[in-house]
């Protein structure tokens, strides 16, 4: 089991960094706001990564593992979220380390009434 987190906190790691270079290229492309929405899952998932290498290194190798595993999903979805997220949308995680993709409803600007033409 100590190898197999050990691999799986390196595999998480290097999913991050994926998931930051993929985020800081949509930024520099597309501005600070298209990113905002995404940016407290990934440091949630940066924060995991931390804790489960602590974890392994004080010999708790189960939990460093499923906490890895974890970081890396959310590592994975964020890529992918990243790019369709916006002021319609946002990334959102629950407590159990479960992300959504919320879209948020219309503008009440959207909905103006048509103007009636007179006959």
């Amino acid at each position: 089991m100590k190898e197999r987190a050990g691999r799986k906190i390196d595999a998480a790691r290097r999913a991050l960094d994926k998931t930051e270079a993929r985020l800081k290229e949509q930024r520099e492309q597309y501005g600070e706001e298209s990113v905002e929405f995404v940016m407290p899952a990934f440091n949630r998932a940066k924060e995991a990564i931390k804790n489960a290498a602590s974890l392994y290194e004080t010999g708790d190798y189960q939990k460093a593992f499923e906490m890895a595993k974890d970081a890396a999903r959310i590592a994975a979805h964020l890529k992918v979220y990243a790019p369709i997220a916006g002021k319609r949308s946002k990334v959102q995680m629950t407590d159990d380390n479960q992300l959504r993709l919320h879209i948020l409803p219309p503008y009440k600007d959207d909905f103006k009434p048509k103007e009636k033409k007179d006959d």
